[in-house]
């Protein structure tokens, strides 16, 4: 079931819920880590939340080309600078995690593959629902998945 993520603490505290899938991170940021017992690290499901920002194309095309490039400039340093951040907060919420007694169970290949497995069903009914609006959905994910086997 999807669930807003201000709704999740609340359902984990109630036993309401079994398992999440979500980052590591949120251990820390949303205190998750008072609420589970157990992180389950499954490289095939590797999630990180991008955070896009977005122009509209006619009010970019409008701007001089020195301010498009000084634009382009800032977002290809903070490419480098974001990802640190988050690998930062990966290490503070593993941290956390150990702290506080949380299990932390790395799946072998065979159990990832089986997750990985699993989860085919939501990937394409994802590829359905975003192709259904006219958007490539299929390019994406391949895109996406191709990135994640590239850069583990």
């Amino acid at each position: 079931m999807a669930l807003p993520i201000t709704e999740t603490y609340d359902a984990c505290q109630k036993g309401l819920l079994d398992g999440l899938l979500l980052p590591i991170e949120p251990l820390k940021g949303w205190k998750f880590a008072d609420v589970i017992k157990t992180v389950f690290v499954a490289p095939s499901m590797a999630y990180t939340a991008p955070i896009p920002v977005f122009m509209n194309k006619d009010k970019w095309n409008s701007l001089p080309k020195d301010i498009q490039d000084t634009i382009e400039k800032i977002n290809a340093e903070w490419i480098e600078k974001q990802a640190k951040q988050w690998d930062e907060l990966d290490k503070e919420a593993t941290e956390l995690a150990k702290q506080k007694g949380i299990k932390i169970i790395t799946l072998t290949k065979e159990q990832d593959a089986q997750v990985a497995d699993k989860m085919k069903t939501v990937k394409e009914d994802w590829v359905k629902k975003t192709s259904a609006k006219g958007l490539p959905a299929q390019e994406a994910l391949d895109f996406c998945i191709d990135y994640v086997k590239k850069n583990p």
